[in-house]
């Protein structure tokens, strides 16, 4: 089962421990910068991502720091960027240091 996003971890992490009983879980997490902005958004995020079998993120970033603040190891994760790159140089969408982009 996909998991797109994770709005209210702390409520999604009974959802995600029942449907773990059942089948394997995945999630792509979009950003990881935006979770500093509230310490339960930051430790529930953190805590609902290593109920996962695996976790798909958009940047090296993202992946880095998933690992040095959770229990997620570097092999349970895929980095998978963005397919906003057109040949050349015409790029889609805002580019910044901290997506890898």
């Amino acid at each position: 089962i996909h998991f797109e996003t994770l709005p209210l971890p702390m409520i999604d992490m009974w959802f995600i421990r029942r449907l773990k009983r059942i089948a394997k879980l995945v999630v792509t997490v979009h950003d990881t910068s935006h979770r500093d902005e509230s310490r339960i958004q930051f430790w529930g995020f953190f805590q609902s991502v290593q109920l996962f079998d695996h976790v798909i993120v958009l940047s090296s970033f993202s992946g880095r720091r998933l690992v040095e603040n959770s229990s997620v190891g570097e092999d349970e994760i895929s980095v998978i960027p963005h397919g906003n790159r057109m040949q050349g140089r015409f790029y889609l969408g805002a580019g910044s240091s901290y997506k890898g982009a």
